[in-house]
C-alpha cells in the first residue's frame, strides 16, 4: 500500500492546525489523530493519475477521445 497524497477533509481541520504558512502536514495529522478520527481509503484497482503537467493532460485527453 502506498500513500497517494490525496486528502478529503472536513473544513474543521483548519481550526485544529496550529501552524501557519508552509509546513509539513503529516506531523499535524498525527497530532490531530490523537483526538479526532482520521481514516483512509484503499484504492487498489483504481488508476490514479498525476495530471499536474500539461503533457500528461494531453496524453489522457488523447486516450479519452
Amino acid at each position: 500500500m502506498a500513500f497517494s497524497g490525496i486528502y478529503v477533509c472536513n473544513y474543521r481541520i483548519f481550526d485544529l492546525i496550529d501552524n501557519e504558512g508552509s509546513f509539513p502536514i503529516i506531523p499535524e495529522l498525527l497530532k490531530i489523530s490523537k483526538t479526532e478520527p482520521i481514516g483512509g481509503y484503499i484504492h487498489d484497482g483504481n488508476k490514479v493519475l498525476d495530471v499536474g503537467k500539461i503533457d500528461v493532460i494531453r496524453e489522457i485527453e488523447g486516450k479519452l477521445a
